[in-house]
């Protein structure tokens, strides 16, 4: 007999079930821009909008929980990006609709790794050069996954270049500097955070201290400076600690 568990085991590994979860990102993208491009067209009564955007949210979480389902430890990942990526814009002074548009872009950053090997992003050890370059390939992937899906500003941008480096040595363009989106510097900063202050099976999370002291070192570096000091704010206020207990209550609030 098979179990429940042994059963999504064997699914999840099944090379049919990447095909699948590609499907539903590129028919769950469309839809959205369907929907968003709807609501942005018309007149409505905020009711009708916020019904509006409730089926998008839900559509983009759905998208956002495939993506993460394939190792347990990024479980949540990027509804957390997402939340964490508004509360940095926010603080940082930008209106409702940059807010919005980041979280959906939050939502989705990742998309391109329902295209690597279930086995490349579980394994425990140290990863090969081919492995990493194949993990460094989901930016590519996911603009394929997303460049026609032009109803949310910033999408393709925060897709494409969160793994770029304010010192220009991030992949795949190697921009530098404020050539990188400020979409993209901002997802660099949450997901980057997120990475740093989660359980991982090689190691345990690490401290606010010591995160906050990270991005201090790599300010300049690896991330826009400004943001940088931004995010160390947030950590050291623990802000982004209360999005994890209110579980994004508050802010998805700040663009409603």
């Amino acid at each position: 007999m098979v179990t429940d568990s042994a059963y999504s085991t064997a699914f999840h590994e099944h090379p049919v079930f990447l095909v699948v979860i590609v499907l539903l990102g590129i028919f769950a993208t469309a839809g959205i821009t369907y929907e968003m491009m709807r609501q942005r067209a018309r007149t409505a009564s905020h009711a009708h909008g916020k019904q509006q955007r409730d089926k998008i949210m839900q559509s983009l979480t759905a998208v956002a929980n495939a993506i993460d389902a394939n190792d347990e430890y990024t479980a949540g990942h990027s509804m957390r990006v997402a939340a964490y990526s508004v509360e940095i814009a926010d603080r940082m002074g930008m209106d409702k609709s940059f807010l919005e548009n980041i979280y959906y872009t939050g939502l989705l950053h990742d998309v391109g790794k329902i295209g690597i090997s279930t086995e490349i992003i579980k394994k425990l050890g140290k990863l090969t050069a081919e492995e990493y370059e194949s993990i460094k390939s989901h930016t590519n992937i996911g603009f394929e996954i997303v460049k026609n899906v032009t109803a949310i500003p910033g999408l393709i941008d925060g897709v494409t270049e969160h793994h770029e480096r304010w010192d220009g040595k991030g992949y795949h363009q190697g921009l530098e500097g404020e050539e990188i989106s400020l979409t993209g510097r901002i997802i660099a900063v949450a997901d980057a955070y997120d990475a740093m202050s989660s359980e991982r099976s090689y190691r345990t999370a690490l401290s606010k201290k010591v995160i906050v002291q990270e991005f201090e070192d790599c300010a300049g570096l690896q991330f826009d400076p400004h943001i940088a000091s931004v995010a160390g704010e947030l950590i050291e206020n623990g802000e982004f600690k209360r999005i994890i207990l209110e579980e994004g209550a508050s802010t998805l609030k700040k663009f409603s």
